[in-house]
């Protein structure tokens, strides 16, 4: 389970929702590794920003248990495709217990959208201070 602290919760809001400002973004989230959401945009709701979160996080573990099959590579960034849109998650900070996500709508520049996540990573870092629970 991951506990965590913001210097200024709403600054992460903000940066959220800049996110969400971008042509062709849906929604976007932050969450903890463990699947705990951490905050979400308005363009989606709080019930489904949770189940999304969860999902991040379990996409996240398949993606970990696959680096044994690349050297344990470092995980940076995951997309996945749906008919009309996809989700594009980064790890959030050195420690990689958090993430940000965004889904997009059809005709999105992901390539633009995946910049922005890996831009706005280290800004999203700077506010938390994730800590693992289940070290102590």
């Amino acid at each position: 389970m991951t506990a965590f602290t913001t210097q200024d919760p709403q600054q992460i809001s903000w940066m959220i929702a800049d996110l969400q400002k971008l042509r062709g973004v849906r929604s976007a989230l932050v969450v903890a590794s463990d699947g705990m959401l951490i905050t979400h945009s308005d363009g989606i709701g709080r019930d489904m920003a949770e189940r999304l979160a969860a999902n991040v996080s379990g996409m996240v573990a398949l993606g970990m248990a696959a680096r044994e099959c690349f050297d344990h590579l470092a995980l940076s960034q995951i997309a996945y495709e749906f008919e009309g849109a996809m989700l594009l998650v980064t790890s959030v900070g050195q420690a990689r217990n958090a993430l940000i996500a965004a889904l997009t709508e059809p005709g999105a520049d992901v390539g633009v959208v995946g910049d922005a996540l890996v831009s706005l990573a280290p800004s999203i870092a700077a506010q938390l201070d994730v800590a693992d629970r289940s070290v102590r």
